[in-house]
């Protein structure tokens, strides 16, 4: 058990050449203020006007598609991988389970794969994210 604590802070606190640790907060505040919103709009029965004006599997794929860049920016230490696809995509099938005990919500396993393309988007886009001055710094050396 020591071995796996040793491993998770150096992982999250240290494995970063390439951002200032002022980022990876800001980066990671970011992405749990996303997941705790996703995860609220999704099992909510609220409706928001901006929200449910926008195509249901474009803001599904738009959502995937920030969660996988601020997960990425938060974890710079490791390339854009199968285990950061696979927590996504694991919280993608989590929320569509928990939208059946949600009276409100149907799941919708074309939401699933909307989440996927947002994912999948973000993975061909990054060798055009890398030529954005301000988010390049990310890939400066390593991950």
């Amino acid at each position: 058990m020591t071995d796996f604590k040793v491993f998770l802070t150096y992982t999250i606190r240290y494995r970063s050449n390439t951002l200032p640790r002022s980022h990876l907060l800001v980066y990671r505040a970011l992405l749990l203020l996303w997941l705790a919103a996703v995860t609220y709009l999704a099992l909510t029965g609220d409706q928001y006007p901006l929200v449910s004006q926008i195509n249901d599997k474009v803001a599904h794929g738009v959502t995937f598609y920030l969660l996988a860049l601020l997960l990425d920016f938060s974890f710079p230490g490791t390339r854009f991988n199968g285990a950061k696809v696979a927590f996504l995509l694991g919280y993608g099938a989590l929320l569509e389970a928990a939208q059946l005990a949600t009276p409100s919500r149907d799941p919708s396993f074309y939401d699933f794969l909307a989440d996927a393309a947002g994912i999948a988007s973000y993975a061909v886009t990054i060798p055009l994210t890398k030529r954005i001055p301000i988010l390049a710094r990310r890939w400066e050396s390593g991950g």
